[in-house]
């Protein structure tokens, strides 16, 4: 279960709580969706299943938040360009472009 801190765009709004969806189990995860650790805060691009649960859109829609920026749980395409950036400038990053194709 997670709780959403701050929701950019669909129907999850700050406060709101739900399932993640992910694949494996605690002994058998792939690379680049490991498990996650309870406490720890993410960023994470996810959309709805017909479950209700949710999924991260791709390994690249999922960063954990440290004290040194964003570490991105992919080390491919642009999810390696975004370590270690700030939380504050990828999400005025996704405002504007929210902004710029609201439709999508």
């Amino acid at each position: 279960h997670f709780t959403v801190k701050r929701g950019q765009k669909g129907s999850l709004k700050a406060g709101d709580s739900f399932v993640l969806f992910q694949n494996g189990n605690d002994h058998n995860r792939f690379d680049e969706d490991p498990s996650y650790k309870v406490g720890a805060k993410y960023l994470m691009f996810v959309t709805p299943r017909e479950d209700g649960t949710y999924l991260v859109v791709s390994p690249e829609g999922r960063y954990q938040l440290s004290g040194k920026g964003l570490i991105p749980a992919s080390h491919r395409g642009f999810a390696a360009d975004l370590a270690g950036a700030s939380v504050t400038d990828v999400l005025s990053d996704v405002e504007r472009t929210v902004a710029e194709f609201p439709e999508q």
